[in-house]
């Protein structure tokens, strides 16, 4: 049952217009890099459609501060189908690039703080908005072939729970 509407990952970050609707859906599994899967989870105490918004439209205010490239002033959000981040001297840092959407999963192309961005390499991540509730939703953080996913994504997952009010769960081994 998908209760979110598209249209709540689309405005945010929807790459510029190419004449081609291909790239709209995420991508298929049997297309992530080979390994072992790793995910992580939070719960946010927010309606699905508010912990969307909180993750795409405050990354700005939940990113941590010591995970910044740019300098701890700077700037964090979605633009032109990319999480780009701007220091106040005007460097920049590509994050990760959307991949794709499907219902209620956002997938992006995730460079991290490394050179990946350089050579156009990346690891495919998949973030999931579970509905538990009218006021709680489990946000989850799916990749594989990349052994620093969890270290990338963990301070970051807490970060945005924090944020949200809620905690993340403890991970499984």
């Amino acid at each position: 049952m998908d209760l979110m509407s598209d249209s709540l990952f689309l405005d945010p970050f929807a790459p510029p217009p190419s004449g081609d609707s291909a790239g709209t859906t995420a991508p298929a599994a049997e297309h992530a890099p080979e390994g072992e899967t790793t995910s992580l989870t939070a719960e946010v105490p927010l309606a699905a459609d508010r912990a969307v918004e909180a993750f795409l439209e405050y990354v700005h205010l939940w990113w941590p501060s010591a995970l910044r490239t740019c300098g701890e002033d700077s700037h964090l959000g979605f633009e032109e189908g990319s999480l780009l981040e701007e220091g106040v001297d005007g460097s920049r840092h590509r994050w990760a690039d959307v991949a794709g959407i499907d219902g209620a999963s956002l997938s992006l192309r995730w460079f991290g703080a490394g050179h990946e961005q350089a050579a156009g390499t990346g690891t495919d991540v998949t973030l999931e908005f579970a509905i538990e509730s009218t006021t709680q939703t489990l946000v989850t953080i799916r990749g594989s072939g990349a052994i620093s996913l969890r270290q990338d994504w963990h301070p970051l997952l807490d970060g945005y729970a924090r944020f949200a009010g809620g905690t993340v769960r403890p991970a499984v081994a």
